[in-house]
């Protein structure tokens, strides 16, 4: 059945050389009982702070879902280890880079220009890949919904969506034929303009009125509907590992 985690915005992690951090979104394998998806968690980061971070012997997707950070990777993998990317939110119009691929034993420094909201989901890969840095590409997809960012090839193991939809007189799919896959484990982070804009309809949660910041647990092969309320908009961020 399909499972639903609440975000936590009293949850606090002390990180090295930062202190204490907000970690509102916090959902690993001991949750979920995923086999190959193994986390996603989303910070809360303000400046003048500075993340210093390791992949570890993971693969990662670094989205940044709120706000504008500054990113460095390095890498054996890529030749840009001393280059720094400048990360945003992504939004509706126009094209914006939003998020990052690190492979197993990449580094990363992090500097948030302003308060952001960034998302961290890991897979453990057999192979890697390049380092990388994804911008959106907005176009529509069904009435008034938007994929903004697709990420489904890049990586070995993880897959990431970005899905925006803003409905106006009537209801609208949020990310329409994307929430069931045969093979992949998958997470579905949702922000709603309203703090009750989306219902789901899944097995074991029919009907569920979701919160903004609430995500949706899929095992492969569960399937999920999510509709958006007239005159309200969300986003949601989806990532999946098979």
């Amino acid at each position: 059945m399909a499972q639903l985690f609440k975000a936590d915005h009293g949850r606090r992690i002390e990180l090295e050389g930062v202190g204490p951090a907000a970690r509102p979104v916090d959902i690993d394998q001991a949750q979920t009982g995923f086999a190959v998806l193994r986390t996603l968690r989303i910070y809360h980061f303000e400046p003048p702070a500075t993340i210093k971070g390791h992949a570890e012997e993971d693969e990662v997707f670094i989205v940044v879902l709120q706000g504008v950070v500054e990113l460095q990777v390095r890498s054996e993998h890529w030749a840009f280890s001393d280059s720094r990317f400048t990360l945003e939110a992504a939004g509706k119009n126009g094209s914006v880079p939003c998020a990052a691929y690190l492979p197993p034993h990449a580094e990363y420094s992090l500097t948030p220009r302003s308060g952001a909201d960034v998302a961290y989901a890991r897979a453990l890969p057999t192979e890697s890949r390049s380092p990388a840095v994804f911008s959106t590409v907005p176009r529509r997809s069904g009435a008034g919904s938007q994929l903004l960012l697709d990420a489904e090839s890049y990586a070995q193991r993880l897959r990431l969506q970005l899905w925006f939809a803003e409905a106006n007189e009537h209801a609208a799919d949020l990310a329409p034929g994307s929430h069931s896959s045969k093979s992949s484990e998958t997470l579905v982070h949702v922000r709603s303009t309203r703090t009750r804009a989306v219902t789901v309809e899944a097995s074991g949660l029919p009907g569920t009125m979701l919160d903004s910041w609430d995500t949706l647990g899929l095992a492969a092969g569960e399937e999920a509907n999510l509709r958006l309320a007239a005159r309200t908009s969300a986003m949601s961020l989806i990532v999946s590992a098979a």
